[in-house]
């Protein structure tokens, strides 16, 4: 597969900004009614093979590898993903004769010693063929690039179709970018999406599931303050992303749970930047944030409910008529609730605020504001600034801990909100701290997640509570009267849960902070 050398020059790096839309069959019908795509375009038929190791060494680096033929000829491009994540890319790009790899041409690129090392091991692991439709856009000096790529990843024998719409800067300023994929979003609402092509044939390549679960330790060592927040903005905003185009499978309810985290992350981290923030536009994306929040949380309420109250309720009620009468109300209420958030996930609106996010994490002028001293404290060493906001909410936990035995409803609902902060912000910092404090972020994070667990599960009864009682007027007399009596009898298991919340916060209160020195 490898060739030893070719004369041709690899270009210098290059910074790729792209923005990348799912489209289904009836978004690309739409699309093409639009001005843009209203000429016959260019049409080109590419091949592309991605290579790596049987490790997928080059991915785990954070490149990926190829060979594209297209117009009789051959490509080969090595991309590499920015520390940060989100839409731009460097890439390197050289002719080569056939889709045999050479080597030589990667010389001068950050894999060279990467790819020496592996040299022998590198063989093709997936291709895409895709069928691409180009057309330009231009403004004064603004030039973007507008395809519609039809196709297929193939790995191995499995299959993958590919339906997606790229917007690549050509020239000009990134923001021109942005505003025009905001206005085709509007009129044709498309979902964003963060997911390569080479990362799709990856996981095709090993029949893996995208993850949903959030990851941990999003920033990367050795950040300052500015590029930790990014990291921290597009990890949220890829997880929400990502979990609402599955909203429709069979992951629906795990998806739905994991948007709601991604939201509830996204609030945490614009809590925790407060201090170094000064821009109008995060009050929007805040506000974006709020609107979906509240458009899926009857259906998580739902689905705690039957998972939670009404399943395990089968075991004393389930031959009793009034069980099966709510089993058909719950189930009414819940299409209805999924139905409302898949026009949510699906609306103009969701689809231009994923756009303004994105737009806000690579161009927003929060990065370098007018005033000096929030540059300053955007520019320094971010262990600093996330000693001192993780201390004061860990202060608050503690305070307030203290008192748990004594505290109601409404207070223990706060003290867990408060903990859910404090482990979303110990999540974003697991990795800031240098190896040493590895183990002690792992214990502090376990610990805290068991407040919330113990405080979550006590607060979820209540929900349940005033669910029922929201649903009851409209159910049958029997079926009210079943919800009323699972939930009473969940209700009994509160002391319990108290006592299992105690013993989190004494064994939480005596951990020492992974960000203090030992």
């Amino acid at each position: 597969m490898l060739e030893p050398d070719h004369c041709s020059a690899t270009r210098p790096a290059a910074r790729e900004l792209e923005l990348k839309f799912a489209v289904s069959p009836a978004q690309r019908e739409s699309l093409l009614c639009l001005p843009l795509f209203a000429s016959a375009g260019r049409v080109e038929a590419l091949r592309s093979t991605y290579f790596d190791t049987s490790d997928h060494d080059l991915k785990a680096a954070g490149f990926s590898l190829r060979v594209r033929a297209a117009d009789g000829g051959y490509v080969q491009t090595l991309k590499q993903k920015h520390l940060a994540g989100g839409v731009s890319r460097s890439e390197w790009e050289a002719p080569v004769p056939n889709e045999a790899l050479d080597l030589s041409l990667l010389a001068d690129t950050p894999a060279a010693a990467l790819i020496q090392r592996h040299r022998q091991a590198l063989t093709p692991v997936f291709t895409t063929t895709v069928q691409r439709t180009c057309h330009f856009w231009a403004e004064g000096q603004t030039l973007v690039e507008a395809c519609l790529d039809l196709g297929e990843l193939a790995a191995g024998g499995f299959h993958e179709e590919i339906s997606e719409i790229e917007l690549e800067l050509k020239a000009g300023e990134p923001q021109a970018l942005f505003a025009l994929a905001r206005q085709l979003a509007s009129q044709s609402p498309m979902q964003l999406m963060f997911d390569s092509k080479s990362s799709r044939g990856y996981r095709l390549s090993r029949q893996s599931a995208v993850s949903t679960v959030s990851r941990i330790g999003c920033v990367k060592p050795g950040r300052d303050v500015a590029g930790a927040l990014r990291d921290i903005l597009w990890d949220c905003l890829i997880q929400i992303s990502e979990n609402a185009a599955r909203i429709d499978d069979v992951q629906a309810v795990e998806a739905v749970h994991q948007v709601r985290i991604g939201l509830r992350r996204l609030d945490t981290a614009l809590r925790l930047f407060r201090p170094v923030l000064a821009d109008e536009q995060l009050n929007e994306l805040s506000v974006g944030a709020d609107w979906l929040a509240g458009e899926l949380a009857l259906a998580r309420n739902l689905d705690v409910f039957r998972d939670e109250v009404f399943g395990p309720a089968q075991v004393s009620h389930g031959e009793t008529p009034g069980y099966a009468a709510l089993g058909l109300a719950l189930g009414k209420a819940h299409r209805q609730a999924y139905l409302r958030v898949e026009a949510a996930v699906r609306s103009a609106r969701f689809s231009t605020w994923l756009v303004d996010a994105a737009a806000l994490i690579e161009t927003g002028r929060w990065a370098a504001p007018d005033h000096e001293g929030l540059r300053q404290k955007l520019s320094e060493d971010v262990t600093v600034f996330a000693a001192d906001r993780l201390g004061r909410l860990h202060h608050r936990v503690i305070r307030q801990g203290a008192t748990l035995g004594e505290l109601d409803a409404q207070a223990r609902h706060r003290l867990r909100i408060k903990a859910k902060r404090l482990r979303y912000g110990a999540e974003f910092f697991a990795n800031s701290f240098g190896t040493s404090a590895a183990g002690r972020s792992e214990r502090f994070i376990r610990a805290v997640r068991r407040i919330q667990s113990t405080l979550g599960q006590a607060n979820d009864l209540h929900t349940a509570r005033c669910l029922a009682e929201e649903l009851a007027g409209e159910m049958a007399p029997d079926a009210a009267f079943m919800a009323g009596l699972i939930v009473g009898t969940g209700q009994c298991e509160g002391g319990l849960l108290d006592h299992a919340s105690l013993k989190a916060m004494k064994g939480f209160a005596r951990l020492k902070p992974f960000w203090m020195s030992r």
